[in-house]
């Protein structure tokens, strides 16, 4: 039985277009009858300059770039979650008709920290995915099709999907998903290898992934934030601070109490998605 940390999912980039800025810049420069650049290194400048527009503007023209990766060993649980984006292309491995027979002997299920570290919790989860992957075959056996038998399947059941998102989805989704008090164990193992991605292609893609606190300081999650700082005043040390909250906008008392907290080791920041994969910001 294993954790989503011991075992994160795969992302493995499929395709999209290798001159991205290129085509925006175009796009743009066509919509608002502007000389169209020539190729060439003197019109970099434009490019990303444009691009930066583009990318936090109310704009379309960031919608005619997609991209699509195949994202792999997640728990279903996660990837319903991820369905909220419904403008987002989904395709998903059926559990309509795969047979999942025998995914608790094979370990094709996750579960979380928590109950890894807890001995009773753990035996009961693991007797229940037993239990449950049980029931399962013995109604493949008998003849139930897949399709309906699949109504007992856990939600940490391990599974995958090919995700297709346009740079403009890519910034609505990790807008919020880069905050660091979200989430970050799951969202940094997809989040931060899909900004690798396309940093790969051109490095300038890479401010998709930007906390909003970073890009034009908007805190997606003051309310977290402050009660966090409020936790550790009474000596809750289990919930970790937001650095850049504490640094941006917290008063500068309070702020500095936190960093001496910190600093003497009786907390740490809350992990960015960088910091989750050990990966160094660029």
């Amino acid at each position: 039985m294993t954790t989503f940390a011991e075992h994160p999912p795969t992302v493995k980039f499929l395709g999209g277009p290798t001159n991205p800025l290129s085509i925006m810049t175009e796009a743009w420069c066509r919509s608002r009858d502007l000389e169209i650049p020539k190729d060439g290194t003197e019109n970099r400048e434009l490019a990303v300059n444009t691009w930066r527009m583009l990318a936090f503007e109310f704009t379309q023209i960031p919608e005619m770039v997609k991209y699509t990766w195949w994202i792999d060993d997640m728990p279903r649980s996660f990837f319903d979650q991820m369905t909220r984006y419904r403008k987002t292309g989904f395709f998903a491995r059926s559990q309509r008709i795969r047979n999942q027979s025998g995914f608790a002997a094979r370990g094709e299920y996750l579960t979380t920290p928590t109950i890894a570290s807890h001995k009773q919790a753990a035996k009961i989860y693991r007797n229940a995915m037993r239990q449950i992957d049980g029931a399962y075959t013995k109604l493949i056996k008998i003849g139930v099709p897949a399709e309906e038998a699949r109504g007992l399947l856990p939600l940490h059941l391990r599974t995958g999907f090919t995700w297709t998102l346009t740079l403009r989805d890519i910034k609505d989704v990790f807008r919020a998903r880069t905050c660091h008090l979200l989430q970050q164990d799951y969202w940094a193992h997809i989040g931060e290898r899909m900004r690798l991605d396309l940093c790969k292609i051109d490095e300038e893609l890479g401010i998709l992934f930007k906390p909003p606190c970073q890009v034009d300081g908007t805190c997606l999650s003051n309310v977290e934030a402050q009660a966090r700082i409020k936790a550790l005043g009474e000596g809750r040390m289990d919930l970790f601070p937001c650095r850049i909250y504490n640094e941006k906008f917290t008063p500068p008392e309070p702020a500095l109490a936190v960093q001496r907290m910190v600093n003497t080791g009786q907390t740490r920041w809350a992990s960015s998605m960088e910091e989750v994969l050990g990966v160094s910001e660029k």
